[in-house]
């Protein structure tokens, strides 16, 4: 590996403190924002740098996709990764699931055992009230069963829609954080669960 100036380090120590503490590379937005770069170009010149000396490489394909040179061994130390299925709507369902889009890193202590997981990009706004945004990346863990309360990702219709499971008196809900918005009953024979929102992901452009 080659030497790296002041700033190089500076850059490569706040990568791997990232990772370490997140379980996930910062951002280019992130890197530029802790160290006051004007654009996220001086981000990524840096870390241009920092992939041409060898101390860190990038992983085609992956969204945020860095690690430390030398640490790809143990499975322990690397974040599990969702691929991102395509669009659910926060608003009303719409189309459902699509080919894989890139993948988004999951802290892999956050979860027990080896879960499969899954990213899909919300549009509307059914869930601001939650801090789930327009365009924003929801991380599920896929299951086929929720409890009352859960945020899931559910099939309604042949349609995929991310909400608040409600169950109450025997009947179902699939309930918006909207104070806008009404709750959507939903016959049990009629739910499909495709899973348990567990994490998000915002990408500032």
């Amino acid at each position: 590996m080659e030497e790296l100036t002041p700033a190089q380090a500076r850059v490569y120590r706040f990568i791997a403190k990232e990772i370490h503490g997140n379980g996930a590379p910062p951002t280019y937005r992130a890197i530029a924002h802790h160290f006051g770069f004007r654009s996220n170009r001086a981000a990524q010149d840096h870390v241009a740098a920092l992939v041409r000396k060898g101390w860190i490489e990038h992983i085609p394909g992956i969204s945020r996709g860095l690690r430390l040179k030398g640490q790809g061994g143990g499975r322990e130390q690397q974040p599990l990764m969702a691929p991102i299925m395509g669009q659910v709507a926060a608003g009303t369902p719409r189309a459902g699931f699509q080919l894989p889009m890139g993948a988004v890193p999951f802290p892999r202590d956050l979860v027990k055992g080896e879960p499969e997981l899954f990213a899909l990009r919300v549009t509307g706004d059914s869930m601001l009230d939650v801090g789930i945004l327009d365009g924003d990346v929801v991380i599920a863990r896929s299951v086929r069963t929720a409890v009352h309360g859960d945020i899931v990702v559910a099939l309604l219709d042949g349609d995929s829609t991310v909400k608040r499971l409600h169950k109450k008196d025997g009947k179902i809900f699939l309930v918006p954080e909207n104070a806008r918005m009404k709750p959507i009953p939903v016959g049990a024979a009629d739910l499909v669960i495709q899973g348990r929102v567990i994490g998000l992901q915002r990408f500032y452009r």
